[in-house]
């Protein structure tokens, strides 16, 4: 099992498209995939097929309500092979400071695997720093950092790394940066070359994963209720997330 944090602390950069394609992408290769949805705005449902309206009887974030709650109990079938979904709660309002509790998650996913081992897990992580980010970062393998190119991004990138490395310290001595992923690239503009040259001066060029270019289909596979890889195949939006797949499965294959 290898766990996989989508995380920026900028909002609004691509982290639920990009973790409900990589989940897509990670199923329809036979990997039993479970894309876990700590972001309480609850999006991730949607993208894999949930209607906009769809109340779930259970969510992932009574695993921090209750320390004694079934992790099973919030774990659903997709209508996609392979891909399971553990939900968001939009209500909940954590009443614990984030350094508490920050294993429970990292606990639950463990005892829940050895019933029903997974592949894949998928962390679609808020932009706040609270509990639910903490968590998500105490009990991954690695983090994916997805950001637009606008100078601004620079910024919540900064922000993130310094996170990373000190849950890294605290919490999870095995966590690693697999890298940075643009997303609505059009590298035709001065600006985004300009945002990409300069994190690869701070962070390295390997760290640069492949970008996600702008791609209506994306939008429209969400509105849809399916990965892009599903609603259109051909697009570009699906092959970028394909081969971005295909990169982090490399680098899994050489991590194990």
């Amino acid at each position: 099992m290898f766990i996989i944090s989508v995380a920026n602390r900028k909002g609004g950069t691509g982290k639920t498209t990009t973790c409900v394609n990589l989940a897509a992408e990670f199923s329809a290769r036979g990997k039993k995939t479970l894309l876990i949805d700590l972001d309480t705005q609850g999006h991730s449902a949607w993208g894999v097929g949930f209607p906009h309206n769809h109340k779930f009887e259970h969510t992932v974030h009574q695993v921090f309500a209750n320390k004694n709650f079934n992790f099973e109990q919030c774990v659903y079938e997709t209508k996609f092979e392979n891909l399971y979904f553990a939900p968001a709660d939009p209500g909940y309002i954590p009443d614990v400071e984030p350094k508490h509790n920050v294993t429970r998650l990292r606990d639950a996913i463990n005892v829940y695997s050895q019933k029903h081992p997974l592949d894949v897990v998928i962390l679609d992580t808020p932009p706040t720093l609270d509990l639910f980010l903490m968590s998500a970062l105490a009990c991954s393998n690695v983090v994916i950092i997805p950001f637009l190119p606008h100078f601004l991004s620079a910024v919540g990138v900064r922000q993130m790394i310094k996170l990373f490395y000190t849950t890294a310290v605290k919490h999870n001595n095995r966590l690693k940066l697999l890298g940075l992923v643009p997303i609505m690239i059009n590298t035709r503009l001065k600006m985004h070359r300009q945002v990409i040259e300069e994190l690869s001066k701070s962070f390295g060029k390997k760290r640069i994963l492949r970008a996600i270019r702008t791609n209506v289909k994306l939008a429209e596979a969400f509105n849809a209720g399916m990965p892009v890889r599903y609603y259109a195949p051909n697009s570009a939006g699906a092959m970028d997330y394909f081969l971005l797949a295909e990169d982090i499965e490399f680098f899994l294959k050489n991590k194990s």
